[in-house]
């Protein structure tokens, strides 16, 4: 079924038409169901690549730019499924194996695998979770890490309740990810966020930020949860949100090895995340004055006003492709 019409104050090109620079994929939210969406960053042209009436969210996209990864719940629970990116009306392909709740997929460099965040039992995403690879062409699973792994004697029936989430690719072999421990399901309080890095191939799980203090422009320290990482293409750098408190959110980055955290030249009150590199500048995602999450670009290297993307709903899951 199709839902209806974009609301007439947006500007929107079906995809097809030729894009000039790079594009951003992102879920965005207009009426009761969020869709994908791309804006070409050099024209600012925007596409809606889905119009069904289920929940089309949470994209990854292939270095190429040919495939896109997105999480569904057209079959009722959240799955994987794979779009063509110039071809969005074409038939989706289901790459899901377990029959649980898929989060955040993530691309590894050659578009062979997906990594992400998994919750065995569809009806409770926010339990046991761990993350999976999942080979895209064979279509096998793989559980590369659980709660346990990251916090001895985890049990995830009782207390606290730990999630593995947004793993990012930080080389062919490492991934990045968030470990968020939430005070229950019911209350959503989140009680700690860390980043971690987990190597593949010796399954070793390394802390890289979270709980730790650094010193503000001010030279004063202060303590944060880590949160919403990216990962450059290179491998050479990992930008955050360091959180303290419930919103208040400072933009970061780090080295792989976790040396040389520094805050990033992102001035705006209202940062929120991820912050993601694009040319000399930075994507990011703000809330606005009604409380949405929207997407802007900085100016001048960060010295400069936001430029808000043309997108007047709750626009968020950003992936930013060359």
């Amino acid at each position: 079924m199709k839902r209806a019409a974009i609301a007439a104050v947006m500007s929107v090109f079906m995809a097809g038409a030729a894009w000039a620079g790079p594009a951003v994929y992102f879920t965005g939210e207009i009426g009761a169901n969020p869709d994908l969406y791309r804006i070409d960053l050099e024209s600012m042209k925007v596409a809606r690549l889905t119009t069904a009436s289920s929940a089309e969210m949470q994209p990854a996209v292939t270095a190429d730019g040919k495939t896109v990864a997105f999480v569904s719940d057209a079959g009722g629970a959240s799955s994987l499924y794979l779009m063509e990116a110039e071809s969005p009306e074409a038939p989706w392909k289901n790459f899901a194996i377990g029959m649980g709740a898929y989060a955040h997929p993530a691309f590894s460099p050659d578009g062979a695998q997906v990594a992400v965040s998994y919750a065995p039992d569809p009806e409770a995403p926010l339990m046991n979770t761990c993350l999976a690879i999942v080979d895209v062409n064979a279509r096998t699973q793989k559980i590369v890490l659980e709660g346990k792994d990251v916090r001895p004697g985890y049990e995830g029936s009782n207390g606290p309740i730990l999630m593995l989430d947004r793993p990012q690719w930080l080389d062919t072999t490492n991934l990045v990810f968030a470990a968020l421990e939430y005070a229950d399901a019911e209350s959503g309080r989140l009680t700690s966020a860390t980043l971690y890095r987990m190597n593949l191939a010796d399954k070793t799980v390394t802390r890289l930020a979270g709980g730790e203090s650094y010193f503000d422009e001010k030279g004063i320290p202060r303590g944060f949860k880590a949160s919403v990482p990216w990962c450059a293409a290179d491998g050479k750098l990992i930008t955050f949100s360091a959180i303290q408190g419930h919103l208040d959110r400072t933009p970061m980055s780090m080295a792989a090895d976790a040396k040389n955290k520094r805050v990033l030249p992102i001035k705006d009150q209202d940062y929120w995340g991820p912050a993601i590199q694009v040319g000399g500048e930075y994507l990011y995602g703000f809330r606005d004055d009604e409380g949405r999450l929207r997407l802007a670009l900085t100016t001048n290297g960060g010295k400069g006003p936001r430029r808000v993307l043309p997108f007047e709903g709750a626009a968020l899951d950003p992936v930013v492709i060359p």
